[in-house]
């Protein structure tokens, strides 16, 4: 797995083979300015303003149980109505 994201990266990458090979060694983060910087990448693109998403509101909307109306119980639910 090495040998292959350092034959992936190695071509773009403006540094020396051991300073990648001490990036990847070392599991370095880079954030996209560095990423550009180094030749991971081509273009920046600006920052898109994301909408605000309740991810827990979004699972529970999905999955959320709705208490059927009377008429829609399955008659074997009727039989205990008093």
């Amino acid at each position: 797995i090495d040998e292959a994201v350092m034959a992936s990266y190695e071509p773009k990458f403006v540094g020396t083979k051991e300073e990648l090979t001490d990036l990847l060694a070392n599991e370095t983060w880079l954030n996209a300015s560095e990423c550009f910087d180094l030749g991971f990448c081509t273009k920046l693109l600006e920052d898109e303003p994301q909408p605000q998403v309740n991810v827990k509101e979004s699972i529970l909307a999905k999955y959320k149980k709705t208490e059927p109306k009377a008429d829609e119980k399955p008659a074997f639910f009727n039989a205990f109505k008093k």
